[in-house]
């Protein structure tokens, strides 16, 4: 397990790269690093550089309603059950019932599509079907649930987040573990990635203080700023990424978030 989550973490060096080296994309070479390029595609596509066009973006859509319209009333009770643990898109906002968690970010960004989520994970699933993304966190892969940036087709990337979920074997009441699994993260990142620094330190999240994972990384003479949070509910964790140029602002989104149940 915890070998799965610190891949997630590493994914930084890899953005750094990509900031440096613009249309570098990481391809999956065997099964046996299935895991690590699932997460170094999600790092590459929330780098600094392009995103997934989203093409035929209305045509799957309209296949993915039609796909929608066959499912029998059971089936429709087991994909509302499994959004509970990935979460829901509604405009602007990101909702998690299940971590009892939710993000509005502002109009700047826009958040990926069912394709580019596809893309961004590296795994041939239906990111339109919570059924098939519930399989796959339960077989114990971290994935990206949902991708939002500020991109624009005239300007990269100024700030990204992500939501990524995986099915872990631990008990509730772990926040002391935060600290713990973040401190190992800290530790698989720093010999990846030159130029960077990282520390655990904390931050309000959800009105109280949580330790956090601070990166700063210096490519080609520029600043990336990048912070995770993490969330234990039974059974799953939920990682939380903002990634930004401005040390001041980059991390907004995490500080913002608020929880769905008081």
């Amino acid at each position: 397990m915890k070998k799965k989550l610190i891949v997630a973490m590493i994914t930084v060096a890899v953005m750094a790269a990509s900031v440096a080296c613009a249309n570098t994309k990481t391809e999956p070479k065997d099964n046996s690093v299935e895991e690590n390029n699932s997460v170094e595609t999600a790092s590459s596509e929330v780098s600094m550089e392009e995103a997934t066009e989203p093409g035929n973006e209305d045509s799957s859509v309209e296949a993915s309603t039609e796909e929608r319209k066959t499912l029998t009333d059971e089936d429709r009770k087991k994909m509302h059950a499994m959004s509970d643990v990935t979460g829901e898109v509604d405009g602007n906002s990101y909702e998690n019932a299940f971590f009892n968690i939710k993000f509005d970010l502002d109009d700047s960004y826009t958040f990926s599509t069912a394709d580019e989520l596809k893309e961004i994970n590296g795994i041939d699933i239906d990111f339109n079907n919570d059924i098939e993304v519930r399989q796959a966190i339960d077989k114990g892969d971290m994935v990206v649930v949902a991708h939002a940036s500020d991109k624009t087709d005239a300007a990269p990337a100024n700030n990204i987040f992500d939501v990524m979920v995986q099915a872990v074997e631990l008990e509730v009441g772990l926040f002391a573990n935060e600290e713990a699994f973040l401190e190992e993260c800290k530790s698989s990142v720093l010999p990846s990635l030159p130029n960077a620094t990282a520390e655990i330190d904390t931050i309000t999240f959800l009105g109280e203080e949580h330790p956090s994972l601070y990166i700063k990384a210096n490519v080609d003479g520029e600043d990336i700023y990048k912070r995770y949070v993490c969330r234990f509910k039974p059974q799953f964790v939920s990682l939380y990424s903002v990634m930004g140029r401005d040390a001041d602002t980059f991390d907004e989104v995490i500080r913002n978030a608020e929880t769905v149940n008081e």
